[in-house]
């Protein structure tokens, strides 16, 4: 309860957060709008540090909260922020961040990798478990505490990983090819996430044009079709460097690991179908509806309407 309470406090302070980010960004022109965009970077951090040390001891749950309460956020208000940018400056230093960012993702995947593989030599090169990947191996050690190893193959087979991995061995063979999981589901999440959700909201913004009710969010008051195109284009031109970011990370994954991200990404996408999809409209209609008049919101902090006559 303490942990849930904890991620839904952070999730709330992101609600104030951003937005002020965003009054303060487009307050700011040119150069000034680049830099001040890595501030972005550092929000983002700072929030999935208080998600993950809430989650701490629970690392099934830490991919999706994270990606669905500080990486949403954040790709939505990228989006909100590019289509408000002066150059396409702006979109090219997000992507070098975002490459900084898979860089580091796949040194730490790679440094608990390493320790996986240093257990796994100590398989006989002539054994068949030499010839599959850690997961494989993990799960034949998984099996070892199951009720369906009971049969008589299965057990010759225990009896091998029994003999070559010592019980301290199995425990930490199979808590680092977790950690491995971990941090792979929560790349191809964040790409995927950076992929669809600017696509969304370039929708959103689409349809609200053409709608009665635009003269009561101020972004949309006096903005004309050309601005509308304009700005979709430096979105949408965003979402496909991350869609080819994307093929990219599925890509490298694959090679390294030896395993389909792709079904990571699916399995997430399946078995939480219900707080993927909750979490998306939410997050959705708040970031969306936030800047509409009748709600009063004024990150400036100027509130001008209560002054007017």
């Amino acid at each position: 309860m303490n942990q849930q309470i904890a991620v839904v406090n952070c999730q709330v302070a992101l609600t104030f957060i951003y937005p002020v980010y965003t009054y303060g960004f487009v307050s700011l022109t040119g150069v000034n709008q680049v830099l001040f965009v890595l501030v972005l970077p550092i929000i983002k951090l700072i929030a999935k540090n208080w998600v993950s040390r809430t989650l701490v001891d629970y690392d099934d749950l830490k991919p999706q909260s994270v990606i669905f309460v500080v990486e949403v956020f954040n790709a939505l208000y990228i989006s909100n922020t590019l289509q408000s940018a002066s150059s396409w400056t702006l979109t090219v230093t997000i992507m070098v961040v975002d490459v900084v960012h898979f860089w580091f993702s796949m040194h730490d995947i790679l440094a608990v990798l390493k320790e996986v593989k240093v257990l796994m030599a100590k398989i006989p090169q002539d054994h068949p478990l030499a010839k599959e990947n850690f997961l494989q191996v993990a799960m034949r050690i998984l099996a070892l505490h199951t009720l369906a190893a009971r049969s008589a193959p299965a057990e010759a087979d225990n009896a091998v990983i029994s003999s070559i991995f010592s019980k301290d061995e199995r425990a930490l063979f199979i808590k680092k090819s977790t950690q491995v999981l971990f941090i792979t589901e929560y790349v191809i999440l964040v790409e995927y996430v950076e992929v669809v959700l600017p696509v969304v909201y370039v929708a959103y913004r689409s349809v609200l044009f053409y709608m009665p009710n635009r003269a009561f969010y101020a972004s949309m008051t006096e903005l004309t079709i050309g601005q509308l195109l304009s700005s979709a284009l430096n979105v949408l031109a965003y979402s496909s460097l991350e869609f080819g970011s994307l093929i990219i990370s599925a890509i490298v994954l694959r090679r390294t690991l030896d395993i389909s991200p792709w079904r990571q990404l699916g399995f997430v996408l399946e078995t939480h179908t219900g707080m993927v999809q909750s979490m998306l409209i939410n997050l959705l209609i708040y970031i969306t509806q936030i800047s509409l008049a009748h709600l009063g919101a004024d990150f400036s902090f100027k509130f001008s309407w209560l002054h007017a006559k």
